[in-house]
């Protein structure tokens, strides 16, 4: 809200003289755009960073900083390797989206364009999370101290809730198309409920703090699953089952073998490990890609008209 209020008045003094001279000159943010898009935006932006991040207050309080500090570790490893996986999506596919949808304005060719855009990165983001989770124990032996080596399993927690949040921000894409994005407040409100409630629940019972970890996935479960419903109700994108659902039986797969994987603390195995499981989970992924329509329609838009 005060960086809406903010880039307005910015907007405003830089616009003036400009407008002093051509009165055709229109605003670039209208009170309309403030109440409809930017100030839901930000609520929704809240809601996320309760589900997120807000949480660890309630975590820290129930049980404790040394126990905090091994899930925050965790979460953050994953968190950072998606955010790099989502920085390349971003830089790379999103480009082509937001040109198709802003050439053409039909329902049919958004659904069309939003179903390219999950279908791409649907079976890409559900690899990256069975990578993540098989080769936890791996990467913290990598970047942390063997005192921590119990946060791997955090690490696969995050990895789920990480899945959720990154399908969740490719489905949000129908709401900044259709510029609806008060319906985002919803999945990120229900997400969070869940969360608190079952920290709390868990915490006064000082249950052990894996279930902490677990009520933030089964929030980020829940925030999916209304996301899916709500953004379905203003664009209605179709899933390609078949690479969906053979990507998930791939990601279980890896999950069921993450407990058996050979046991390791020296830090050259562990990146010969991380690095083989992860050129064969790139030659899986190349394989669904591979003639992929979706992804061939997505890549086929022309950025810059010649």
């Amino acid at each position: 809200m005060v960086g809406a209020i903010g880039a307005r008045f910015q907007l405003m003094r830089k616009t003036a003289s400009a407008k002093e001279e051509i009165n055709l000159t229109p605003s670039l943010l209208t009170k309309k755009e403030i109440l409809t898009y930017c100030l839901p935006l930000s609520l929704a932006a809240g809601l996320m960073w309760i589900q997120v991040s807000g949480y660890r207050i309630a975590i820290e309080h129930f049980w404790g900083l040394e126990k905090l500090g091994y899930l925050a570790i965790g979460l953050q490893i994953s968190g950072q390797i998606w955010a790099l996986a989502e920085s390349l999506a971003i830089q790379f596919l999103y480009p082509f989206f937001f040109r198709r949808v802003s050439e053409r304005s039909s329902s049919a060719e958004i659904e069309l364009a939003v179903s390219d855009l999950l279908n791409t990165l649907g079976p890409i983001y559900v690899l990256l999370a069975g990578l993540t989770i098989i080769t936890a124990p791996y990467v913290v032996t990598l970047l942390v101290s063997a005192e921590y080596a119990y946060a791997w399993k955090f690490v696969a927690l995050g990895a789920v809730i990480e899945l959720c949040r990154a399908l969740g921000n490719v489905l949000s894409n129908a709401a900044h198309v259709r510029r609806r994005t008060i319906s985002l407040a919803g999945p990120y409100a229900a997400g969070s409920s869940v969360i608190i409630v079952i920290i709390i629940f868990t915490g006064m019972q000082q249950i052990d703090i894996v279930w902490a970890g677990i009520a933030l996935v089964i929030g980020a479960l829940t925030m999916l699953i209304v996301m899916t419903w709500t953004m379905h109700q203003l664009v209605q994108f179709t899933i390609d089952k078949p690479r969906i659902i053979l990507a998930f039986i791939i990601m279980i797969s890896l999950s069921a073998l993450a407990t058996y994987a050979p046991a390791t603390n020296s830090l050259i195995m562990a990146f010969i490990y991380s690095a083989a499981i992860s050129l064969i989970l790139f030659a899986i992924l190349m394989t669904m890609l591979w003639k992929n329509p979706a992804t061939t329609r997505l890549l086929s838009v022309q950025l810059r008209k010649i």
